[in-house]
């Protein structure tokens, strides 16, 4: 079975890079959001096999979140986190319908676990799949930054602010991609 990307939604960048990075050294495709209202209109274009959210977010925090994926995509596991780890929170996440819950910090391992768990995979198709639509997540985003760093000229200060993420994951990205930064 094929796997679908994780949808990672979170407001913090260096947490949302850390986890983004954890999860792609472990073998997954992801799909990064600053928060809920970037995370559903991602949903809207996008199949998904689980989405690992913050709980405490603006303008939509992690449980208004869930109860939109619940009404419009309700076979989608959400994993809610939060560093204000509480039983009341807690059960009211999982009476939303959230599949589980993660205080922070919590270790790596943890999270894979968790996702490991309930990460959802592609049916397969019965049908060859047309060669335009067997583009792999891997290379919609290696595209993507080649065209943010050709539309502004190289600069990496722009490119990160374009593409949401540190210098850091910028760099592991050009790395894992063998881009190098246009003349």
């Amino acid at each position: 079975m094929t796997s679908l990307p994780l949808l990672i939604v979170e407001d913090d960048r260096d947490l949302r890079d850390a986890l983004c990075i954890t999860l792609e050294l472990a073998g997954y495709t992801l799909i990064a959001a600053a928060d809920g209202c970037e995370a559903l209109a991602i949903m809207a274009h996008e199949r998904v096999g689980l989405v690992v959210s913050d709980l405490q977010m603006q303008p939509m925090d992690g449980l208004s979140l869930l109860r939109e994926i619940r009404r419009s995509h309700a076979r989608v596991p959400v994993i809610l986190m939060t560093a204000f780890a509480d039983v009341e929170s807690a059960v009211s996440a999982m009476r939303a319908g959230a599949a589980d819950y993660l205080g922070k910090p919590f270790e790596p391992a943890r999270l894979l676990q968790l996702v490991e768990r309930y990460h959802l995979h592609a049916p397969q198709a019965s049908k060859p799949v047309a060669p335009d639509a067997s583009l792999d997540m891997k290379s919609v985003e290696r595209k993507h930054i080649m065209d943010t760093l050709r539309a502004v000229n190289g600069s990496r200060k722009l490119a990160i602010e374009r593409l949401g993420i540190s210098e850091r994951t910028l760099r592991y990205k050009l790395q894992r991609y063998r881009l190098e930064l246009p003349n």
